[in-house]
């Protein structure tokens, strides 16, 4: 047992130091790659939330306590663990930009593309990266549930917020401060926050993103805490984010 957590432990340690941001420009970027930075880099983390329900434990389809459950019965009895995922991305990273513009391409079989095609895509993928953030940090969360009436309660709450009903429960923690949003977008299981870049984030400290989880079937309500660390942002020789 020892030695196969020894072995899973080194694996990560190996994924960790192969940062392809660090050795490739961005056209030689594969899809893994970019899914590698926009699910889990230094500009990007994930956070389930999950409550372990023993009355749900071998309620399953296919177990003897859920043969001849009704269809219409609640999806969560057909979980053991209920799950909230939240993933955070600092969009306003110019590596997070460069994956977001490198998936474009994939996604649109760039390399295949008829020549003016391509040279449209071009123009969008360059206005998109030119962007400066001098002034903010653009922080974008995606959320899903393996509970389908778990994400739309989750989706209506998030639907329903503003910039001033945010205010009190969503921060950006940056030593020892907590910084308000400045703007609060909601789309499709998705919303992006803009806060003030604080002279403190050239300290090269932690800072962390803070919001509130509503009540969701078992799942409590609760604070989630993101970190990020300023020390692993190396990119092109300066630190971004």
């Amino acid at each position: 047992m020892r030695k196969y957590l020894f072995v899973v432990l080194l694996l990560s340690q190996l994924c960790l130091a192969e940062r392809p941001w660090e050795k490739k420009p961005i056209a030689k970027w594969s899809a893994k790659e970019v899914n590698q930075l926009m699910n889990d880099s230094p500009w990007a983390k994930t956070v389930n939330l999950a409550t372990t329900s023993m009355s749900l434990i071998g309620n399953g389809p296919g177990s003897p306590q859920g043969r001849g459950r009704s269809a219409a019965a609640p999806a969560e009895m057909y979980e053991t663990l209920p799950q909230i995922s939240y993933q955070v991305q600092l969009r306003s990273a110019l590596p997070m930009r460069q994956a977001v513009a490198r998936k474009s391409q994939l996604d649109a079989n760039y390399d295949s593309m008829p020549p003016e095609r391509r040279s449209a895509l071009d123009g969008k993928i360059n206005d998109y990266l030119s962007q400066r953030f001098d002034d903010v940090v653009v922080v974008q969360v995606a959320y899903t549930s393996n509970v389908p009436s778990y994400f739309s309660d989750v989706r209506r709450h998030w639907r329903a917020q503003t910039v001033e009903t945010v205010k009190g429960s969503l921060f950006l923690n940056v030593a020892g401060k907590k910084y308000e949003a400045i703007t609060f977008l909601s789309g499709e299981g998705i919303f992006q926050v803009t806060f003030e870049r604080s002279k403190d984030l050239a300290s090269n400290s932690n800072f962390s993103l803070e919001f509130q989880n509503p009540q969701t079937g078992v799942i409590a309500e609760q604070r989630v805490l993101v970190q990020f660390s300023p020390k692993e942002m190396a990119f092109d020789g300066a630190i971004a984010f």
